[in-house]
């Protein structure tokens, strides 16, 4: 009798932990489609005109839950519920934020402005732009992901704020810090999401579509979507964007970035933008095809220093952006592609510089998956480098990453030819 007990025992243990593992599995069933993560450096963007919050609000009303999540930090504005602390939040609590029409505020039964109960945690007294910040939401979403089954087709994050292109990313006005390139190294070095790259990384942000940003970020994510140039207030088309992975959830990456890149460029199209997708995985290989050009042109520099003039005007010739209006004064990038094209056509150089600037658009060809933009500009093909002007002149020791071979080695002897004045043209009215 008692062996019996004892089979019926261990039956009904099996039954139960077979059953109560069914349980669970139903509670948190693995879910697949498309999380998106942002990080909202407010900053007077949205303490003046509140454009974070309009494209939260769109992103909010958009989403639906099949879509999986999305997961949002932010702060750095001078604004009350922005201001000093780190909000993050997800999907389902910013809409319920929402519901009284702005975020990071409540008002409780007594009537009293108080922040928002809306979010899953506060980082308290917390600069968003330092890189110890960005690691420690990079972790925390990528644990977020883990805890609620995320098993993802697609993982965006979409950084957004200010953009310099060189000169690094994001504006706090409060602390009047900004993220480096070298910054967004250590972030995504030091958080473990770098061991996982994200299918997709959006800068909407402007100036952020050049190679010294891609190559800060190329380890840690498969395709990139950015600006070369300054980005219209409004950002990206947020209702297309978030209607696509809402309809289509598993879409391919490089099919989604190449769907925000249209519906940027359709919307309001009397503001002139850019916008591009380009493979960072093949990032190396431009730097390479890069680096060789400059090597090119330094030996041109040196035995045949009037050189320096068919230099200028490769760059004279070369879209610049950066710029407001028609303005020269704050053009900071030159387009890469029309630069080689430039070099390539010029007989002044030699075979081997013109072979190296037809190698790097061949490069480049491959890189840039899809670029669009208004017809505001002599060329936009997708990427971006620094242009030769004095503010690139004073920084370049600390913001240029390539190797410090190559290119920046061209770069400093074109800098010490005394005439050497290229400057490239603005976008057109």
């Amino acid at each position: 009798m008692a062996r019996y007990t004892t089979i019926l025992l261990i039956v009904l243990l099996l039954i139960g932990i077979i059953g109560g593992a069914f349980f669970f599995t139903q509670i948190n069933p693995p879910k697949t489609g498309t999380t998106i993560t942002l990080y909202v450096l407010g900053s007077n963007l949205e303490s003046t005109t509140g454009e974070a919050t309009k494209n939260l609000r769109t992103i909010a009303q958009i989403w639906e839950p099949g879509m999986v999540d999305i997961l949002i930090a932010y702060g750095a504005a001078r604004k009350d519920g922005w201001n000093n602390d780190v909000a993050i939040t997800n999907i389902s609590l910013l809409k319920q934020d929402l519901a009284d029409g702005q975020i990071g505020l409540d008002t409780d039964e007594q009537g009293t402005t108080i922040p928002t109960r809306y979010i899953l945690n506060r980082l308290t007294n917390t600069d968003m732009a330092d890189p110890t910040t960005l690691a420690y939401y990079l972790d925390y979403a990528e644990t977020y992901r883990i805890q609620h089954n995320l098993q993802n087709t697609n993982n965006i994050i979409i950084l957004w704020s200010h953009g310099y292109g060189y000169d690094g990313f994001g504006s706090n006005k409060i602390t009047g810090t900004k993220l480096t390139l070298r910054d967004l190294t250590t972030a995504f070095q030091t958080a473990n999401q770098s061991k996982t790259p994200y299918d997709l990384l959006i800068f909407d942000a402007c100036l952020m579509a050049s190679l010294e940003a891609a190559d800060t970020v190329y380890p840690y994510a498969h395709y990139l979507v950015a600006s070369q140039d300054l980005t219209p207030l409004g950002g990206l088309n947020y209702t297309a964007f978030i209607s696509t992975v809402t309809k289509n959830p598993e879409i391919d990456p490089q099919t989604l970035g190449t769907i925000i890149v249209d519906t940027y460029i359709q919307q309001n199209q009397k503001e002139p933008k850019t916008l591009s997708l380009v493979d960072l995985t093949r990032t190396p290989a431009v730097v390479d095809s890069l680096n060789n050009l400059g090597s090119e042109l330094t030996n041109d520099l040196t035995t045949n220093p009037r050189i320096v003039h068919s230099l200028n005007r490769a760059y004279n010739d070369s879209q610049g952006f950066g710029a407001l209006g028609t303005s020269t004064s704050t053009i900071q990038a030159i387009d890469l592609g029309q630069f080689a094209k430039n070099i390539n056509e010029d007989q002044n150089f030699t075979s081997k510089t013109r072979q190296a600037a037809a190698s790097l658009i061949t490069t480049l060809n491959t890189y840039i998956l899809h670029a669009n933009s208004t017809n505001n500009y002599t060329a936009a093909t997708g990427i971006t480098v620094a242009a030769p002007l004095n503010k690139f002149k004073q920084e370049m020791p600390q913001t240029i990453q390539f190797d410090q071979s190559g290119w920046a080695d061209y770069l400093t002897a074109y800098f010490a030819n005394p005439d050497a004045n290229g400057h490239p043209h603005p976008k057109l009215a």
